[in-house]
């Protein structure tokens, strides 16, 4: 189980993979063969704590064909598509 406490709220990680990998073959998105979410400790400031509360998420996925890139913008798409397929199945939070 890959639960962990993200500003007080409990965020299960294999969840968000889970949907990542299930959102492949809607005809939006290219298939996904793995996916895997981290969190992430960003911008911290001197003296601030390396703590999972404090931290991000960051998906990785890896498709089956490459993505098509259009003139240095294409990873840019395909980011914005797989968060907007994610926002629709998951609650705000994650």
């Amino acid at each position: 189980n890959m639960e962990l406490k993200i500003r007080g709220i409990r965020v299960d990680l294999e969840e968000i993979s889970t949907v990542l990998r299930g959102l492949s073959g809607n005809g939006r998105i290219p298939d996904i063969v793995q996916a895997v979410v981290v969190p992430r400790t960003m911008g911290r400031k001197q003296g601030d704590e390396e703590r999972p509360e404090n931290a991000q998420l960051f998906a990785y996925v890896q498709l089956k064909v490459p993505y098509p890139k259009t003139e240095g913008s294409g990873h840019e798409t395909l980011s914005k598509k797989l968060r907007n397929e994610l926002a629709e199945k998951l609650p705000s939070y994650m």
